[in-house]
């Protein structure tokens, strides 16, 4: 096998290993945005949990075009600027924003190459709009 060839095996093997691992990270980024947009939080654990889904974002955005999964990326983009924007806001303003990072999340999920789970049903039957 030539050098294109072997890297192509390697990225293939990289590719599926972020695949295979997709449930496991939505679900925590969909248990994150459960956590910020529950009346049971404080401020604190909103900012907590805002701060991980940002995270999740951030990386997602950030691996997924080199592997092939561009749409992903930008929708992560987005998700991650979104998040950040609410991060800013102060809390009357925050509350106001939760509707569209779920908005925003989902269309992430949407965009994973793999069937979404039941988190992300989950979170778009329990989030207000």
């Amino acid at each position: 096998m030539d050098v294109s060839g072997r890297f192509q095996a390697k990225l293939g093997e990289i590719r599926a290993r972020f695949v295979a691992g997709f449930d496991e990270k939505l679900a925590a980024a969909a248990a994150a945005l459960h956590r910020a947009s529950s009346s049971r939080s404080t401020q604190i654990e909103r900012v907590e949990a805002l701060t991980e889904l940002r995270l999740f974002a951030h990386d997602l955005a950030g691996i997924s075009p080199s592997l092939g999964f561009t749409e992903l990326g930008q929708r992560a983009s987005r998700l991650e600027e979104t998040v950040l924007m609410a991060l800013r806001a102060d809390a009357a303003s925050l509350a106001k924003t939760l509707p569209n990072i779920t908005e925003t999340f989902l269309a992430v999920a949407e965009a994973m190459p793999l069937q979404q789970d039941s988190a992300t049903a989950d979170v778009a039957k329990e989030t207000p709009r």
